[in-house]
């Protein structure tokens, strides 16, 4: 969804028409020919667009979807534009799996050992995981159970430093959670010694 949005709201219309056009007439590009010619710009091409639709497609293959997709984009432009603006933090955030797979990446560049590497992402996801399990048992909102997340990744047993937590972070991300870095302490790491024994 994200890639479809960054766009913006004439490319996203122009992406939902021709999906639909490939779906329904293979052949709608060749018929569109002379219509398409005349969009020199993606203004044009999305005008030349919607008149193929409301004139060739929609009376044998119509589209609630885009009915309505096409008729906020008609009416509406500015709200549609806002609307497609709020949208993209929010496919940025929260992201879970995405920000474990990065951390991991950053880990690896630390951990030259795999079986050391592993063990280190399994506690620290586990200690990830089991937070954001309780978070939403306690009914907390997406964002706050994503924090809990975060904070247990700061504070699990064996965290990444910071830095590494920062660049795992999306944009949006880095700009809600950073404070928490510096607000969040990692525990301390528990050591065996040779005889088998924690040290402080």
């Amino acid at each position: 969804m994200r890639h479809y949005l960054e766009g913006g709201a004439e490319a996203l219309v122009e992406r939902a028409l021709r999906g639909h056009f490939a779906a329904c007439r293979p052949d709608w590009e060749t018929d569109a020919a002379t219509l398409l010619a005349r969009g020199r710009d993606v203004t044009a091409r999305v005008k030349a667009l919607v008149r193929y639709y409301r004139e060739r497609v929609s009376s044998d293959h119509p589209s609630t979807v885009l009915e309505g997709l096409l008729g906020l984009y008609e009416h509406e432009q500015v709200h549609f534009s806002k609307m497609v603006a709020r949208l993209m933090p929010i496919l940025n955030w929260p992201d879970s799996r995405g920000l474990l797979e990065r951390l991991a990446c950053g880990l690896a560049e630390q951990e030259p050992a795999a079986a050391a590497l592993q063990a280190r992402v399994h506690a620290i996801a586990v200690a990830a995981i089991n937070a954001h399990k309780a978070a939403k048992k306690a009914g907390v909102p997406d964002r706050e159970r994503f924090a809990a997340f975060f904070d247990s990744l700061v504070g699990a047993p064996g965290a990444p430093e910071h830095a590494v937590l920062a660049q795992a972070l999306t944009a949006d991300q880095r700009r809600i959670l950073g404070g928490r870095l510096r607000a969040v302490r990692p525990a301390p790491v528990r050591v065996e010694s040779a005889a088998g024994t924690p040290d402080a």
